[in-house]
């Protein structure tokens, strides 16, 4: 069964994501190739899941230019684990590179990538409880709703 994601409730979408026992892809109806991919990292579990999760099924796609980028508005420029990162990211990806932005993610992330094109956001998000959700909404819900680019979302 096929949804528009316009008429889906974010109610019902969370909870479709959270639930969802597989990797899922979201597609714009307006889709075209993308020729670069951006990882949303937060040294978590659940974003080394959704790499590990899009290099396993797209492995004819890790030929792209590809961008792990980590978002916190802290001054810092380390970005955790990164050497473990960069470890396996070197055996499944061609071309990798590392960004931190500092900026509030749930804010801005959704128009800073919403400026890019041709581009598809991989990320580990949904596996937090509902509740959570309510009180702190998830980035890549905007990224979904503005139905610019695809998203491909995994979790444990």
């Amino acid at each position: 069964m096929a949804f528009r994601i316009a008429q889906i409730s974010d109610t019902h979408l969370s909870e479709a994501m959270h639930h969802s026992e597989c990797p899922v892809l979201i597609v714009p109806e307006d889709y075209s190739p993308s020729n670069h991919l951006f990882i949303a990292y937060d040294g978590t579990r659940e974003s080394l899941f959704a790499i590990k999760q899009f290099s396993y099924l797209f492995p004819h796609l890790t030929d792209l230019p590809t961008e792990v980028v980590y978002v916190n508005e802290e001054a810092t420029n380390g970005i955790p684990e990164l050497e473990r990162l960069r470890r396996y990211s070197r055996l499944h990806f061609s071309c990798m590179g590392f960004s931190k932005l500092h900026f509030k993610a749930a804010e801005f992330f959704a128009t800073w990538i919403g400026e890019r094109q041709h581009v598809m956001l991989i990320s580990g998000s949904y596996s937090r409880s509902p509740f959570s959700y309510a009180t702190a909404p998830s980035f890549a819900q905007e990224v979904i709703h503005d139905h610019r680019l695809p998203v491909f979302i995994a979790h444990p």
